[in-house]
């Protein structure tokens, strides 16, 4: 039986790029359309973000998904305020370093965010030291990590957390 993640390594890059592109552009309308998040004034009329974590009940069309993501000895988790914190091996801002107690994903960690606001987050790894991450902004798209792992490396330019820009 072929994983998940055999079959998406078989893939072309080309092929790679649209399924993580497809991935995160289910959220682009989410992103750009609303301002959907957490705090006052903040959200979307169909997500109770009051459903979540140890509070979550059975209403599926007003839970909030995706609050805990997890690579190879990395995890990113939404906190009850909104935050991503995240920790674990390589996971630093260089794509190196390992953070060994939870960190906010913001400016002050990682320089390139600016004001942006985080929306989502997702990973992908291949055994120790392996991993690359991507988050989706306000203002767009940012990854860092292992080159050539979840995004081919002609996308990014280091293994430090930065802004995408995709041209065709």
């Amino acid at each position: 039986m072929r994983t998940v993640y055999t079959y998406f390594q078989g893939l072309k890059n080309n092929t790679k790029l649209f399924f993580v592109l497809s991935f995160f552009g289910s959220f682009s309308a989410f992103a750009q359309n609303t301002n959907c998040g957490f705090g006052p004034g903040e959200g979307c009329a169909n997500t109770d973000y009051e459903n979540a974590f140890m509070n979550s009940n059975n209403t599926a069309a007003t839970i909030e998904y995706d609050n805990f993501v997890s690579t190879y000895h990395n995890t990113m988790t939404r906190d009850f305020q909104g935050g991503i914190r995240l920790w674990g091996e390589a996971i630093g801002n260089n794509g190196i370093d390992n953070i060994l107690s939870p960190i906010f994903l913001n400016t002050t960690n990682y320089p390139a965010l600016g004001s942006a606001q985080v929306f989502k987050v997702t990973g992908a790894s291949r055994g120790s030291s392996n991993s690359q991450r991507v988050a989706l902004a306000s203002d767009g798209l940012y990854a860092w990590g292992i080159e050539g792992l979840l995004l081919d490396n002609v996308i990014t330019s280091s293994s430090t957390f930065q802004k995408l820009t995709i041209r065709r």
